[in-house]
Formats: structure tokens, C-alpha cells, sequence
């Protein structure tokens, strides 16, 4: 790093707090005022002391029955729940202050509510809905000129739109945020400038990185700002490493790991274990990358852990919620029926009047026509009793249609048991599955390691490193089946996720090709590999590297099991009309018409076997197609059996324009 000198502000000490505490106010809702004003102040600080001051103001604002205080009491405990990685709690603080603030009309503490529950949908990488829920705060907080909060939802907006991949429309965003924050605010240019320095680390501008980083950095240590101050270390550390100084690269990251573990915020520790886990593992030190990684493995499974709690509580939110609309829509619909018995008793009235005006002025051509009245009488009675026979039919109809209905609904309840438990057997199968496959992965990933470690060492005989070297290999295959199967799962939990960035389609090929290398080899299978378009520029496009890299990789390895023996497979890659086409040809027997109904779902055996007596674990065409799907690509194979088969995949090469309301 710059000679760039960093001091950090004295944070709010001990004895102002133990003095919030011991001091007599005047009355409650001043201590509660003081109590909440000191639990904002330390919150980007200590959270946990931030729970204890919002929880004391709580207990009080209870006593004193104040709800609008209630309310901003347990704002601020899920904010520093949330800074802890307590996602399940911080939401149902979230959710109850938010219905309180409702019913209060207070758009300003609802404004609070939908940014913090932005930054619990951000960190469960769930960009698009983080989006959405700053985008709404920002409005509210626009609504009422609080330009601080305004400056700081369109920071949240910037980063949101950062990790989508979309960075002219970051910096745009972040161009508004420090217009007004400069002039005004001033407390989140250093989340800003942050947000910038990644930006140009992920198009390579160190020297902007660095200058960005160095003065968010600052700005946090003088705001005491450790989520900044982590997250600056982070992208330094990362610029520093990719620049070749591994010595101050890992110094950062460490120094980035350590602040996180002070301020116990728990998602920062797991990216920090991530990233020095696979910064030494990079270097070939292994036994400090299985350290962090097992480290890394410990954070992660308790925060996976409270992600299963959050799904449980948002569970919850949306059944009381349905309840709440059930409940309203009954309401509504019982005060229509009486606003029309009201309605027919007035109309009933009104003519009751104007008949018996009626009657007062025919009084005396009654007193004539009474006899005749009288005679009518005995009609009158026979019509009175069939009335009355149908009355008594009519309510024996309404008995049995009642007992019908009770039995309805004790049937649609029964029904909707059984769907619920049905529902919850199938989820708890999924997440069983997902838990098995990723507890299984992390020993088989030590292992690898321990083996890699060993091969790395020169004392040893030749069989034992062959020895070595074939349990690598069968590691390697047993992560990824463990992969496929994990995969497997998300998706049919509906959890599988792409992270969408600017990236290179013939750079990527080009890579998966070099992995693939030893493994055709072993085949004696070789690779032709052509593209439209010459040059690298030509090439870019919107995607999940990663994934991208999963699916190229899965179809080489289905190409190569079920090809023959020193023979070829042709890999082509073009842009045309605004897509990104890429083909990978076998000379194997093919595909039949009842195979390829049937290749992209899971767990399928088609026809073919493979030429090496290869095993299969019958997920891998289905996750390329679930993968090919969350790009909204194509994906097709045309074969003739007996003549090889081609696998063809089409992808956009930009995402949609975000709506602007």
C-alpha cells in the first residue's frame, strides 16, 4: 500500500455508556430518547453493545406503552442482530416495527425497516430483491427530504447494482449518492468510495482501486465504520494480490479478518476465511488453506444454519400475513351486509311512512270496503298456511345445506393438512439432501488437500505417488458427484442462483479447455477448437463465470465418455444477432428420439454407455440446462444415431434494462 497514513478516531467509550444507564433523566421518554440515540451512534461499531442499549429503550417504551418508540427500539436491535449474522431474528424485529410503523402512517421508520431488510436479502445474495426493497426505501426517504438516508439507499442501490455486474449503472447511482452526501451528509461517502474501488478492481484499474480503497478506508477508521473498514481491507488485499504483492495482499486480508472478529460481524469473517483460504491455496500452502477453509466451513455452517431459521420466519410472515387479508377480506364483507340491511331497513321505513299517509287519507273508503275485506279474510289464511308449509321446507333445506358446508370445510381442512405436511415432507427430503451432500463435501475437500499436500513433497517412492496421484483423481470425481448432487438439490428447492458479470466467452472456453487436457488425454481423445468472430473483444457478454465454466466442463466430459477412443471432439463458439453460440460435436453413437425427451431431467440412464466403462451420476445435462435456463439461454442436441451428437446452447448476450418507475 501508498504511504498513506490511517488513524482511527477514539470510539464512544465505556463511561459514556455505563453513564446513559446510571443517569437520572427527567422522565422516561427522555432516557429512552438518549438510550436509542447512543444505540444508533455505536451500531456500525459494536452491535452487540447496540442490542443492549435498543433492548434497555425496549423494556421502558413497553412499561410506558409508547409504540412508535417500541417500534424504533426493535429497529435497532435487528439492525445489530443482522450485523451479527442473527438473520432470523433481525427479521422479526424488522417485520413487527415495520407493521407498527404501518398503522402509525410513519413512512420514515417503514423507510428503515425495507433497508434493513435489503441488507438481509444482500448478504443471502438475493441482489434483485435487495434492489427492489432499497429502491422502495429510497423513495420514502426522498419523500420526506431526509437526505442522509436518501444518500445512503442509493449507496445500497450502487452496490446492489455492482454485484449484478452492472457497473455504468453503479457509478451512476453513486455519482447521486455523493452529490448529495458531500453536500449534505457526509456519513456514507466512504461506503461509496468502496463501492467505487471495486468497481475499478473489477476492470482492472489498480491505481483507482487503490486510491478509492486507501480513502474508504480512511474515512471508515474516522467514522468507526467497521463494515466499511472490512470490506475496503477486502478489495485492497484482492488489488494487491492480483498486482503480485502477496506479501501486503495477505497482510490486508488478515488485517480485514481481524476487524471482522472484533466487531463480531459474522458475514464478514466468512468472506475474509474465503478469500485467505484460497489466496494459500494459490501459493500451494496447504496447510494454512486447509486451516482457513475448515475455519471458513465453521462460519458458513452457522450462517446456513440461521438462513434456514430466516426461510422458517419468512414462512411465517407470509401465513400471518394471508391470515391478516382472510381476515380483512371477511371484515369487509360483513359490513357490506349490514350497510345494506341499514340500507333496506331505511328504505323499508320510508315507504312504512308514506303508507300509513296513505291509509289516514283512505280511512274512510276502508271503513266501506271492510266487509268485502272480510270475506278475502279466509283466502288470506290458505296462503298464510302455504306460506308457512314452505317456510318450514325452506329452513329443513337451509339445515341440511349448513351440515353439508361444515362437512366441506372439515374436508378442505383435512386437505390442507395433508398438503402442508406433503409439502413439508418434501422440502425436509431436499434439505436433507442438500445437508448430507454438503457435510460429505467438506472431509472430501480435506482429504484432497492433505493429498495434494503430500504430493507436493520429493521424499517418496514412485508407487506411492502414483498411489497419491490416483486418490487425488478419484477425490477429485467424488467432489463432483457431491457437487451435482448439491447442485441437484438447490434447484429443486428452487435455491440455485447466478451471480451475472462482464466476462469473456472465448477466455472461458479457452481455460475449460486447458482443465479438460488430462483427462481426453488418458482417452487419447483430442480437441478442435474453432471461433467465428477473431477477435477476444467479440466475445463478451453478461454471465455466472463460474456456472458458465460448470456447463462447458460438463459438456467436454459427456462428449469425451461417451466418444470413442483416439477420436475428436470439435468445440465452436460465434456471435450472431446478439448471441452467444457454442457447440461441442462427438464422433459417438448419438442420441436416440426417446433419449433426448428424456436427457435433460435428473437421474435419466440413456441408451449409450460410456466407451470407458465411466460412471455417471445422471444430474449433469439436467444442472447444464437449469443453468442455461437462469441465463435465459437454450439449450438442444441434434444427433442421427450412429453419427455423433452435437450439443448446442444459445446465450443473450446482455441482461434486461432494470424498469425504472
Amino acid at each position: 500500500m501508498a504511504n498513506t497514513r490511517l488513524r482511527a478516531q477514539t470510539p464512544l467509550s465505556e463511561q459514556n455508556i455505563r453513564a446513559a444507564f446510571a443517569t437520572k433523566y427527567s422522565s422516561d421518554t427522555a432516557k429512552i430518547w438518549h438510550l436509542q440515540k447512543l444505540a444508533q451512534d455505536i451500531n456500525a461499531v459494536n452491535p452487540d453493545l447496540t442490542i443492549l442499549l435498543a433492548d434497555s429503550s425496549l423494556k421502558i417504551a413497553r412499561k410506558l406503552g409508547l409504540r412508535r418508540e417500541i417500534a424504533q427500539a426493535q429497529r435497532l436491535i435487528a439492525f445489530g442482530e443482522q450485523r451479527i449474522g442473527k438473520m432470523s431474528r433481525a427479521m422479526r424485529q424488522y417485520v413487527e416495527a415495520y407493521n407498527t410503523f404501518q398503522e402509525l402512517h410513519d413512512t420514515v421508520g417503514m423507510a428503515h425497516c425495507y433497508n434493513g431488510l435489503g441488507i438481509i436479502t444482500f448478504e443471502q445474495k438475493k441482489y434483485d430483491q435487495a434492489l427492489e426493497y432499497f429502491v422502495q426505501a429510497n423513495r420514502w426517504f426522498s419523500a420526506q427530504n431526509i437526505l442522509e438516508r436518501q444518500s445512503a439507499s442509493l449507496s445500497n442501490m450502487a452496490y446492489s447494482l455492482l454485484k449484478k455486474g452492472l457497473l455504468d449503472s453503479a457509478e451512476k447511482t453513486l455519482s447521486l449518492a455523493m452529490a448529495i452526501d458531500m453536500r449534505y451528509a457526509k456519513d456514507t461517502v466512504g461506503f461509496a468510495r468502496m463501492t467505487l474501488s471495486e468497481i475499478a478492481l473489477q476492470r482492472k484499474n489498480f491505481s483507482q482501486a487503490q486510491y478509492y480503497g486507501e480513502t474508504a478506508l480512511q474515512l471508515a477508521l474516522n467514522k468507526k465504520n467497521k463494515v466499511v473498514e472490512t470490506r475496503a481491507l477486502n478489495v485492497l488485499g484482492l488489488s494487491a494480490l492480483q498486482q503480485g504483492k502477496s506479501a501486503e495482499g495477505i497482510r490486508l486480508l488478515e488485517r480485514s479478518l481481524e476487524t471482522g472478529l472484533q466487531a463480531h460481524l459474522a458475514y464478514r469473517v466468512w468472506e475474509s476465511y474465503e478469500l485467505l483460504s484460497r489466496t494459500a491455496f494459490e501459493q500451494k500452502d496447504f496447510q494454512t488453506a486447509y486451516k482457513y477453509l475448515s475455519k471458513a466451513e465453521q462460519t458458513h455452517d452457522s450462517l446456513m444454519r440461521e438462513e434456514q431459521s430466516l426461510a422458517q420466519v419468512i414462512l411465517e410472515v407470509q401465513n400471518e400475513r394471508q391470515r391478516r387479508e382472510q381476515e380483512t377480506a371477511l371484515l369487509e364483507e360483513r359490513n357490506a351486509r349490514q350497510v345494506a340491511i341499514i340500507f333496506g331497513m331505511s328504505i323499508g321505513g320510508i315507504l312504512f311512512l308514506g303508507l300509513s299517509a296513505y291509509l289516514l287519507l283512505l280511512n274512510k273508503r276502508i271503513l266501506r270496503i271492510n266487509t268485502a275485506l272480510e270475506q278475502e279474510k279466509f283466502k288470506v289464511e290458505q296462503q298464510k298456511n302455504i306460506v308457512d308449509e314452505q317456510s318450514h321446507e325452506i329452513a329443513l333445506i337451509n339445515q341440511e345445506l349448513a351440515v353439508r358446508n361444515q362437512e366441506l370445510s372439515s374436508i378442505n381442512g383435512d386437505l390442507r393438512q395433508l398438503n402442508k405436511e406433503l409439502t413439508e415432507t418434501e422440502k425436509n427430503r431436499l434439505q436433507m439432501l442438500g445437508v448430507v451432500s454438503h457435510d460429505l463435501r467438506s472431509p472430501l475437500s480435506t482429504v484432497l488437500l492433505i493429498s495434494e499436500y503430500a504430493l507436493s513433497s520429493d521424499d517418496m517412492s514412485e508407487h506411492t505417488r502414483k498411489l497419491l496421484v490416483k486418490q487425488s483423481e478419484t477425490l477429485h470425481r467424488l467432489i463432483q458427484l457431491t457437487n451435482d448432487i448439491l447442485d441437484a438439490a438447490q434447484q429443486e428447492m428452487g435455491m440455485m442462483k447466478i451471480e451475472p458479470m462482464r466476462v469473456n466467452l472465448l477466455r472461458i472456453v479457452r481455460f475449460v479447455l486447458e482443465e479438460t487436457e488430462e483427462i481426453l488425454e488418458k482417452k487419447g481423445q483430442t480437441i478442435s477448437f474453432s471461433q467465428r468472430n477473431d477477435g477476444v473483444e467479440d466475445y463478451w457478454l453478461f454471465a455466472d463465470e463460474r456456472r458458465l465454466e460448470q456447463v462447458i466442463g460438463n459438456l467436454i466430459s459427456n462428449a469425451s465418455k461417451y466418444a470413442p477412443l483416439n477420436s475428436e471432439i470439435v468445440v465452436r463458439i460465434a456471435r450472431t444477432h446478439g448471441m452467444m453460440r457454442l457447440e461441442v460435436q462427438d464422433q459417438g453413437p448419438g442420441v436416440t428420439d426417446a433419449d433426448k425427451q428424456k436427457m435433460f431431467g435428473f437421474f435419466q440412464r440413456l441408451s449409450a454407455k460410456p466407451t470407458a466403462k465411466e460412471s455417471s451420476s445422471g444430474v449433469g445435462l439436467a444442472i447444464v440446462k437449469n443453468i442455461v435456463d437462469l441465463h435465459k439461454g437454450k439449450i438442444w442436441c441434434e444427433s442421427e444415431r450412429g453419427n455423433g451428437a452435437t450439443f448446442i446452447i444459445e446465450l443473450p448476450v446482455g441482461l434486461p434494462v432494470l424498469r425504472k418507475d
